[in-house]
């Protein structure tokens, strides 16, 4: 079980307990687990609801695209994409007959050309996600995969080989399916992309690559069960919602800094960055998120946390056994590092996470701890989940809409005012 550590930020039982405090939780919580699933909260019951026979045609689809490609190219962006990458690098399993690529993220030739060159030569199956089909990034990216795909392989064989993710009747992916014949797969609409890794969104990328995705969804139910309860010392992810909210508010810190020691997490961070930011940042409201991956940039944004502006708190993502460690064994006294005579990489690395701890809460910032035992499938669908319930948590106790971004249709309207005019 994850478990939060709120060591320097003065948030008090007594004010978890407060009787104002505890008015707030209750109105979020019943939001976030009685609100009209039309509202975004389909995903709230999904581990327990998800059924053996859903999982099982995923995982009977993923072992098809194996046995056909050696390459599958997924097309998405935002949560389309983000959990299953993340899934994969952290989860990141040897001897996987099929890679899996992730195209769509931008507008850059480069990368879709080399992806291009490196599918001439091998076996490819496409999967495009997107649950209206407009995305432009992905539309675009799509169009030239697909015309791609036309050429390489025969009417029938090419469209064996792409997948479809959108919605069950609407939108312009779901007319191309239907029309060419393409394999697709449902995203609820009770879901939001960046709430949807435990649907065929996240679940059937995460499978081709290897992932035992019934293990995930263990994971997930698991933190489902405790999310559920209201009260917050049985409840992780409320607890670090409503220290997010308190110190937030009540600090006037308007940006969290989210660190690791562990360079599996780096995907997982720019997850995290797109729920968070995304969910709360509206009615100029939320918390300002970035990423730090130590102990390379301690001594770069380091100096920021340790004396620069006080405008942010620190949450430290702590994953307490690594899959790997060195001893140095014997160090002769004359060396610069003879203090660490016989110690392990493990043993400086938890060393200098203390130290970070200690330092910065000295400085006045207040660190959050988010302790993760180990990485596995089951942890990582437990960590998700946690995440996605204390985002919803903070973003209700912000008092605002946790599913919608409103702001980001205004970039892709100026967007498409700019191309039509030209």
């Amino acid at each position: 079980m994850i478990t939060v550590n709120t060591g320097g930020t003065k948030l008090t039982e007594k004010y978890i307990l407060s009787g104002k405090i505890q008015k707030k939780l209750r109105t979020a919580h019943d939001l976030l687990h009685g609100f009209d699933k039309s509202g975004g909260t389909g995903w709230v019951e999904l581990p327990s609801e998800i059924t053996k026979t859903e999982l099982t045609t995923i995982k009977d689809y993923a072992k098809s695209i194996q046995d056909m490609c050696e390459l599958f190219i997924v097309i998405g962006i935002g949560g389309s994409y983000a959990g299953a990458n993340a899934g994969l690098e952290m989860l990141k399993k040897g001897n996987v007959k099929t890679e899996v690529i992730f195209l769509g993220t931008s507008f850059n030739a480069k990368e879709i050309q080399k992806a291009l060159e490196q599918a001439k030569t091998k076996d490819v199956c496409v999967n495009v996600i997107s649950k209206s089909g407009e995305t432009t990034e992905t539309a675009v990216t799509f169009h030239i995969l697909e015309d791609f795909m036309k050429k390489k392989y025969k009417k029938g064989e090419y469209r064996k080989r792409i997948f479809v993710t959108t919605d069950y009747e609407k939108g312009s992916l779901r007319e191309v399916a239907t029309k060419e014949g393409y394999t697709s797969f449902v995203i609820p609409r009770t879901i939001g992309g960046r709430y949807s890794v435990f649907t065929p969104v996240g679940l059937l990328p995460l499978a081709v690559g290897g992932i035992n995705i019934e293990k995930v969804i263990q994971g997930a139910k698991q933190a489902q069960g405790y999310c559920s309860e209201l009260d917050v010392m049985q409840n992780p992810a409320y607890k670090y919602a409503l220290t997010r909210y308190f110190i937030h508010t009540k600090c006037k810190k308007h940006l969290e800094v989210v660190a690791s020691f562990d360079g599996r997490t780096k995907a997982f961070f720019e997850w995290f960055k797109q729920l968070f930011a995304e969910s709360e940042g509206k009615d100029g409201k939320g918390l300002y998120v970035a990423s730090l991956n130590y102990s390379t940039d301690l001594h770069s944004f380091g100096q920021f946390v340790q004396e620069g502006s006080p405008i942010l708190f620190e949450t430290i993502i702590d994953i307490k056994k690594q899959n790997a460690d060195i001893s140095l064994g014997k160090i002769k006294d004359s060396s610069p590092i003879a203090y660490l005579n016989g110690k392990s990489l493990v043993e400086i690395e938890r060393a200098t996470l203390n130290g970070v701890m200690e330092a910065h809460r000295q400085a006045g910032v207040p660190v959050v701890v988010i302790e993760m035992e180990e990485i596995t499938e089951e942890s990582f669908g437990e960590m998700l989940y946690f995440f996605m319930a204390a985002c919803g948590m903070s973003a209700y106790l912000l008092g605002v809409n946790p599913f919608n971004q409103p702001g980001v249709e205004a970039y892709k309207q100026k967007t498409r005012e700019i191309l039509k005019q030209n």
